[in-house]
């Protein structure tokens, strides 16, 4: 599995493959998560693209709780590989910082998910995007 590291903003000589994204912070990977990932590796297998996950590093909540959010309970070396036993292909790792913690939901979508070439788009029932996560949930599964 590949393992990109970004940040935001994306540099304009960014490429990478089609794919199919699961997208979530997924602390736990539990079922519901692997779920959600699982999907998105069946489409990319049905359609020929790469399967992805985007996670976040850290955990977004410790830039809206006065960073008191400090326990995970699946640390990122370890996502990373159930990500990998699950068949992912590519896994994006976001920098969560103040600056992206306020990127508009239609600069999500045009500043990443345009430039990462998502052409399939899985998540979580919970999941909202955009600044205080006001993004509407554009995407079902």
């Amino acid at each position: 599995m590949k393992v990109i590291h970004l940040s935001y903003p994306l540099s304009p000589s960014f490429v990478t493959d089609s794919s199919s994204i699961a997208i979530g912070y997924f602390d736990g990977v539990h079922y519901g998560h692997q779920g959600v990932i699982k999907e998105a590796i069946r489409y990319a297998k049905k359609t020929g693209l790469k399967s992805a996950v985007m996670t976040f590093d850290p955990h977004p909540r410790q830039r809206f709780e006065n960073n008191s959010y400090t326990a995970y309970i699946t640390p990122l070396l370890d996502k990373l590989r159930i990500f990998e036993n699950l068949g992912v292909d590519i896994t994006y790792v976001v920098s969560f910082c103040q600056v992206f913690s306020k990127v508009s939901p239609l600069d999500f979508v045009e500043q990443f998910l345009l430039p990462l070439r998502a052409l399939s788009v899985t998540i979580g029932f919970d999941f909202s995007f955009g600044y205080q996560g006001v993004g509407p949930m554009i995407f079902k599964t």
